[in-house]
């Protein structure tokens, strides 16, 4: 038989209860569904006044505790001969520290996928544990940076966050989120995570796991505000991979999102804002764009470029291009409401990272566009990045070159920076950084585009040249 707290008068259940508040917040305590009185988290009511609840205070079941958990407690779900199990619901704001769920008689429903307040279920720094397999929670509200360990499967329509916080991925289970993902990181150590949920936004995604997006939307990688924070992640997606840092109050982003393993992701891949690194390999994916942040001009979004770069080999599904396009703020009306605003926002390919390196694409074509930079690295030496391109290459009107001395100056004669296989159509428009002398070349024979200063030797030999031509006119004369 179940023990229940004793009843009391009105004055004395509302003594008791600010005790019992006192109490939880000097110590945590466990509670354990047992579900013997209904359906309801929060019976016997959101005052949380002793009586009669769905909890106990042990494994065994037998001792309600008379109140409800608090933002303190640690919740079990694997009470002696629980009940109500499948359906529960949360009609009013509750807290807890952390949930687990251990062997049951059967799966565990709770059904709280609403976002207003007053029917969340807040989680603190506890986080989450399941050790058994078939539960099923509609929201979470993270109120601390936490650990989810999954040893079996777990759903959950929603997880939001107060503030910004960290959401740890660990175990073999597979996380899915049906309906919407919104923290400030998510990093997927161990195991997956299955993104249904369309639109999904995370500020930041990381570690060595494994990402999928079944939804037919984008998965959005962005950063709230200025970051110089390098993200290391795999992402294996079905569907679109969506890189747009920097939708706090910035002028400039320096992030980094770096793919470093083998992805195989199918859909779209789009970066507005910062910088993608593909270090590992990307194939069978679709196409990529990258692209300066076009909407609104206002000076959270203009003049913060997209980048693609890495060292790695991007092999894009038969038909796919790379389009690399900029965006003009300054033709948009509203742009004079932001006189301080930078009006051009590049797009950018990068090879390398952090140093000279190779990025190799195949594509059916690349194209880049009005207000793309094509930037390149070269050393004092005859090193420089080099994008390898199988596919056809189009430089448009508007398009720019952009070389960066490492520091030493140029020493090589010749800088192989571009190979394609197909056809080239176009130059750059403009060339900026290129040393004293040097000239770029746009060699079809070989394939390639070159950075070429004359031999000594011919320099010699045209002033030899020269000479013999000006003593013929002597002669003459």
């Amino acid at each position: 038989m179940r023990q229940h707290a004793t009843r009391f008068t009105t004055a004395a259940l509302i003594a008791a209860a600010a005790a019992l508040s006192m109490a939880s917040s000097a110590s945590a305590s466990s509670y354990y569904w047992v579900g013997d009185v209904n359906l309801e988290w929060t019976t016997p009511g959101a005052l949380n006044l002793p009586g009669n609840t769905n909890w106990a205070t042990a494994f065994d079941g037998v001792t309600d505790p008379g109140v409800l958990p608090v933002g303190a407690d640690d919740v079990f779900f694997h009470a002696t001969g629980a009940g109500n199990l499948n359906g529960i619901t949360v009609s009013a704001e509750s807290a807890l520290n952390s949930l687990t769920f251990l062997s049951t008689a059967s799966p565990v429903t709770i059904s709280n996928n609403s976002t207003a307040t007053g029917q969340r279920l807040n989680i603190g720094s506890g986080g989450v544990l399941v050790d058994s397999a078939g539960h099923t929670v509609g929201m979470l509200r993270l109120t601390g940076t936490q650990t989810w360990t999954l040893n079996h499967d777990f759903t959950i329509g929603r997880i939001q966050q107060s503030g910004t916080r960290t959401l740890n991925k660990e175990g073999v289970g597979t996380l899915t989120v049906t309906t919407q993902l919104g923290v400030g990181t998510l990093n997927v150590n161990t195991g997956m995570v299955d993104l249904q949920a369309g639109g999904t936004t995370t500020a930041a995604i990381g570690g060595t796991g494994t990402l999928t997006n079944t939804s037919a939307n984008n998965v959005i990688i962005q950063d709230q505000g200025s970051s110089s924070t390098t993200r290391t992640y795999s992402a294996t997606l079905t569907q679109n991979l969506n890189v747009e840092r920097g939708r706090g109050n910035f002028a400039q982003d320096t992030g980094k999102t770096i793919l470093a393993a083998d992805n195989t992701y199918t859909g779209t891949t789009t970066v507005n804002i910062g910088t993608l690194l593909v270090n590992g390999t990307h194939t069978g994916g679709g196409n990529y764009s990258v692209l300066g942040k076009t909407g609104t001009a206002t000076n959270n979004h203009s003049g913060a470029d997209g980048i693609l770069g890495g060292i790695g080999t991007i092999t894009l599904a038969t038909s796919k291009t790379v389009t690399v396009t900029g965006f003009d703020f300054s033709t948009l009306a509203s742009f004079a409401t932001f006189p301080s605003a930078t009006p051009i926002s590049y797009g950018r390919i990068a090879p390398g990272d952090g140093g000279i390196g190779a990025l190799t694409i195949t594509a059916a074509s690349l194209t880049l566009g009005n207000l793309s930079r094509f930037d390149v690295e070269v050393d004092s030496g005859s090193s420089a990045d080099l994008l390898a391109l199988t596919g056809d290459l189009i430089i448009n009107a508007g398009s720019g070159l952009n070389v960066i001395d490492l520091g030493a100056g140029f020493g090589g004669s010749t800088y192989t920076i571009l190979t394609y296989t197909g056809t080239r159509s176009g130059e750059f428009s403009s060339v900026s950084g290129l040393g004293s002398g040097y000239s770029v070349v746009y060699n079809d024979a070989a394939k390639s585009i070159q950075l070429v200063i004359p031999e000594p030797v011919s320099l010699a030999l045209l002033g030899v040249g020269g000479l013999l031509m000006l003593s013929r006119r002597r002669r003459q004369a």
